[in-house]
């Protein structure tokens, strides 16, 4: 893995101002099971790391009158047990508790 620079915003503005300036240098990190594995491998080398996991409003599952928001960064876990989205949505439910394993689920998002 080639060296990078990593960034670790805690607002949503901060994350696009780094985004934006390093464009398409520049990968978003929320779970890592993908970007992680792509880059040990060489298939990709991006300059800039911007992990998301510190930034409240992507972390979390918001639901109201008009329906169901999940963060970016929520792992596929929280969504398979939240009840809402079990009762309202049951295939998504389901489609989150179809990938990989129990740990896959708790990283990835």
């Amino acid at each position: 893995m080639k060296p990078f620079h990593y960034h670790e915003p805690a607002t949503i503005a901060e994350a696009c101002r780094i985004l934006k300036e390093h464009g398409k240098n520049a990968r978003i990190l929320a779970g890592g099971t993908d970007l992680v594995i792509q880059m040990k491998r060489g298939k990709i080398s991006p300059a800039h790391v911007v992990n998301i996991k510190k930034i409240s409003e992507l972390n979390t599952i918001t639901t109201n009158g008009e329906g169901i928001a999940i963060g970016a960064a929520v792992p596929l876990s929280a969504i398979v047990k939240h009840k809402d989205i079990a009762e309202k949505l049951p295939m998504v439910s389901k489609a989150a508790h179809s990938v990989g394993s129990v740990q896959v689920r708790n990283r990835a998002t």
